[in-house]
């Protein structure tokens, strides 16, 4: 029989395991959602520089944005505790398939977790395109010698919608104006202006909300 320290040994290896697959889970959410939320702009998310940080910001945060995200963490939640007890107890139908049932959930998971932050990430892009249910913050003050001449910021105090700061990555500044659900309808995209990130000299921005 494994003696007491063979048995820690087993435990912390084992809980190392799921740490490391719920890093990859929350990555990979954060990667699908962040894909599907930069497409409803018609942005191309390989050509983003953004950090691997960054990215699982977006994983975390989402749970805060759609609650429905939790449904995926909580399926590896139960999955990883069911997972332990069984190999605790010893139950020996279970350890002789282990793997192989491992392997299934894991891919069923991945599965439901590709399509389930893809429609997060749109639901929040399609959300932040329009003036009436953006959330992203409003650009009150930007200098920048690359901006068009007829370029102009409206009072912050005003009715009329203002520049949103969509994104900025380590070469760009990405700012739109947002569409008007009304006059635009829904499936036009905003006009982005991308902007390097040398030539901001200054960018000054507000809370929405």
């Amino acid at each position: 029989m494994p003696n007491k320290k063979e048995n820690i040994e087993t435990l912390a290896s084992l809980f190392k395991d799921q740490f490391i697959l719920l890093g990859v889970l929350i990555l990979f959410v954060g990667l699908c959602s962040l894909d599907a939320y930069y497409t409803s702009f018609g942005i191309r998310f390989q050509f983003l520089d953004l950090s691997n940080s960054h990215v699982i910001y977006r994983g975390v945060q989402l749970l805060f944005e759609k609650y429905y995200i939790i449904i995926i963490y909580l399926a590896l939640l139960i999955w990883q505790i069911s997972d332990n007890y069984f190999l605790k107890i010893s139950y020996k139908p279970y350890v002789e398939r282990r793997i192989v049932l491992g392997y299934l959930v894991i891919i069923l998971l991945f599965i439901i977790s590709y399509f389930t932050a893809r429609f997060a990430g749109n639901q929040i892009g399609k959300e932040d395109i329009y003036d009436s249910t953006s959330s992203l913050p409003e650009i009150i003050n930007i200098t920048d010698d690359s901006l068009p001449e007829d370029f102009s910021i409206d009072n912050p105090f005003s009715k009329t919608s203002n520049y949103r700061l969509l994104l900025i990555d380590k070469d760009y500044v990405l700012i739109f104006k947002p569409l008007n659900l009304k006059k635009d309808g829904k499936k036009s995209f905003p006009n982005i202006f991308r902007l390097p990130k040398s030539n901001v000299k200054f960018i000054e921005t507000n809370s929405h909300f």
